[in-house]
């Protein structure tokens, strides 16, 4: 392993492998470091991405209005969504499917989340395929320097210049880079930063992840001087049946959950036995339904043995 690198890269997900893939391109010497012992994350479990203007869409004959994606996002958001961000992302979105695809990234078409565009383009295998078929090999071809099982303990900066110390293999590193991208995902499995973010108390919401989402880029990144603002959203999925002594995962794809989350026509009641939403606005917005679940404090579903079978 070298000392000195012109990009180190903290997070071995989705992310960080499409940042390293980049970096790659740029000829940079680059450093992928990610603490568990296995890389991708919760990006291994991404269906696929929004894009507008891509290859594929044009093939498939499907146009979407980019300036009336951007004003979906502001008004959706109530305008708190960076407008210049936005409308970048949205106008580049459509290379960034080719850039995907000559990078070893296989589509299996485009397609709508409920009643939405046809932005979705969905990943052959999902995210693990991208990353461990396609970024992964790419950049370890290309002498990206990827290792695992590290602790970072901290990243400072003195004048142009990052150091970034880790402990691996219970030795204690450090090396130096122009750059650091932190591509380490959310914060839901922190109950601590869940806690002060979330508007309801944390027990409601069930992680369905890959377990390591912490917070550490966003706390590596306050230290360095950022500013804690708009920590995120949290994209609920809507309704999910909880077991203390099974993860949340293995009950999300489960006939009965399906049934009871999904299904329609079922009546929903709160704790006062009161119908409190249109049922079938989980066809519509899943999220959203989420939120409605959320501002009760229990929620049955009534169904019989005949709606089972």
């Amino acid at each position: 392993m070298a000392k000195t690198y012109d990009v180190v890269i903290v997070g071995a997900g989705l992310s960080g492998f499409a940042a390293a893939a980049r970096a790659a391109d740029k000829n940079l010497t680059t450093l992928l470091l990610e603490k568990s012992a296995h890389t991708g994350g919760s990006g291994n479990y991404v269906e696929g991405v929004f894009a507008a203007g891509s290859t594929i869409q044009k093939a498939a004959g499907v146009h979407v209005d980019q300036q009336a994606v951007l004003q979906t996002e502001l008004d959706y958001s109530h305008y708190e969504a960076n407008h210049d961000m936005w409308r970048k992302y949205i106008a580049q979105s459509g290379q960034n499917i080719d850039w995907l695809q000559a990078h070893g990234v296989q589509f299996t078409g485009v397609a709508t989340l409920g009643k939405g565009s046809q932005t979705w383009h969905l990943f052959a295998g999902h995210g693990a395929q991208a990353i461990h078929q396609g970024l992964k090999p790419f950049v370890q071809r290309a002498g990206v320097t990827i290792t695992t099982a590290v602790d970072i303990t901290s990243i400072t900066k003195d004048d142009d210049q990052f150091t970034i110390a880790f402990t691996h293999q219970q030795q204690i590193i450090t090396v130096t880079a122009k750059n650091v991208i932190l591509a380490t995902g959310g914060y839901l499995n922190n109950p601590a930063m869940m806690d002060h973010t979330a508007p309801t108390g944390k027990n409601t919401i069930l992680p369905m992840n890959a377990g390591k989402s912490h917070g550490d880029g966003l706390k590596f990144a306050w230290k360095l001087g950022a500013q804690p603002f708009f920590t995120g959203m949290k994209m609920r999925f809507g309704a999910q049946l909880a077991d203390p002594n099974v993860p949340p995962y293995k009950l999300w794809g489960a006939t009965l959950a399906k049934l009871v989350v999904r299904a329609q026509p079922l009546l929903w009641v709160n704790e006062s036995g009161d119908r409190f939403v249109n049922e079938d606005h989980v066809i519509d917005n899943w999220s959203s339904q989420g939120n409605v679940i959320n501002r009760q404090e229990r929620v049955f579903v009534i169904l019989d043995q005949a709606m089972i079978d």
